[in-house]
């Protein structure tokens, strides 16, 4: 049997890749709906640029430390890192691209920033106290894009960030370098 994708991996599929809302993907933060997402699968995704291509190393969005890896974690899929840190901690982008979702429309991720940054790499950001970019807005790798918290599904402060290529999760550890941690 394969892998079941999460309702919260379709949607940030849906955002990343044809720039939808999550209004219009069926998720509201007041009132769910079970609408399927079947028909942005037969949309063309928005075309980048040529020059555009995944970048193969990022930086990290923060100095903090370490406090859960990729993963599963108590039988569920972990899909990016948590970097523990205080409230109000910058948040960073760890490359160059464009803000597809910038809100807390997404349930679990509290106030959450996603980055598109061509050839099929995106990164999210969750969790944060204050987001400072606005859907739309080019990003410069190292520009700070929010303030870390612990909004959402968090029992502390922290930062969670994923890295996902062609909606897939992939450790983000992998393309980041030594940890300054």
């Amino acid at each position: 049997m394969g892998r079941r994708r999460s309702r919260p991996s379709l949607v940030i599929l849906a955002i990343a890749l044809f720039g939808c809302s999550p209004q219009e993907v069926g998720v509201a933060p007041t009132s769910p709906s079970r609408r399927s997402l079947a028909p942005l699968y037969r949309q063309r995704p928005r075309t980048l640029e040529s020059s555009e291509t995944a970048p193969t190393q990022l930086e990290w969005p923060l100095r903090g430390v370490l406090s859960s890896r990729f993963g599963p974690r108590e039988g569920h899929p972990h899909d990016g890192i948590d970097l523990s840190v205080s409230d109000g901690t910058e948040v960073h982008a760890a490359a160059t691209g464009e803000v597809v979702y910038s809100g807390s429309g997404l349930r679990g991720y509290g106030n959450l920033i996603i980055l598109r940054h061509g050839g099929g790499l995106v990164t999210i950001y969750a969790h944060n106290s204050e987001l400072r970019v606005a859907v739309g807005a080019r990003i410069e790798r190292g520009q700070v894009i929010a303030l870390s918290g612990h909004s959402g599904r968090a029992t502390a402060p922290h930062l969670h960030f994923e890295v996902r290529l062609d909606d897939q999760p992939r450790d983000p550890e992998l393309y980041l370098p030594p940890s300054p941690h």
